[in-house]
């Protein structure tokens, strides 16, 4: 039998919630959920990430080698004009372990604070044909931080293990 996959972006529905800062002096802070179809989260995000905004990337993963995953921060958006507290980011990550698309990336300030996550498998046909490695063309990715307060933004894959994170190649600054 043939599943949908729910975690492909026709199967998948990204919903913004805004949120205070744990110290709460910076205002709002914007989130991305990533449901499926149904409405439940898929399980690798099935963990409540509303809390780890603004908390330590170390908190939460042990930072490991570059060499287990390929990918880059590509861009991040100015803020949308109807919304100025959110800004998307895209990029691409490939676990080299697995040998396929990373599904979880989390995007962390200079000063290692959690400020937002991404979710993979998005088409981006151009890394298939430009990095060897890369054995298919899902693995973009797209997530949201808060448009508020720039400074530079550094992308982790999160690895198959749900515990390491991988940096990804590029700095994007807001």
């Amino acid at each position: 039998m043939n599943q949908a996959n729910p975690l492909a972006p026709e199967n998948r529905r990204v919903e913004l919630s805004i949120i205070r800062d744990v110290n709460g002096s910076r205002g709002e802070t914007t989130l991305a959920a990533i449901t499926n179809g149904d409405g439940e989260r898929p399980e690798i995000f099935g963990t409540d990430w509303a809390g780890w905004i603004g908390q330590n990337l170390d908190s939460h993963y042990k930072k490991t080698d570059s060499h287990l995953c390929v990918g880059s921060l590509d861009r991040i958006d100015p803020p949308a004009p109807e919304s100025q507290i959110y800004r998307s980011v895209h990029g691409w990550a490939w676990d080299l372990k697995r040998r396929r698309a990373s599904d979880l990336i989390v995007l962390v300030s200079a000063n290692g604070l959690i400020r937002g996550f991404a979710a993979g498998g998005y088409t981006r046909s151009d890394v298939r044909l430009s990095v060897s490695e890369v054995t298919d063309t899902n693995v973009g990715w797209l997530g949201y931080i808060s448009g508020n307060d720039p400074q530079p933004i550094t992308a982790y894959a999160i690895l198959s293990d749900n515990k390491q994170a991988c940096q990804l190649s590029g700095t994007g600054t807001e």
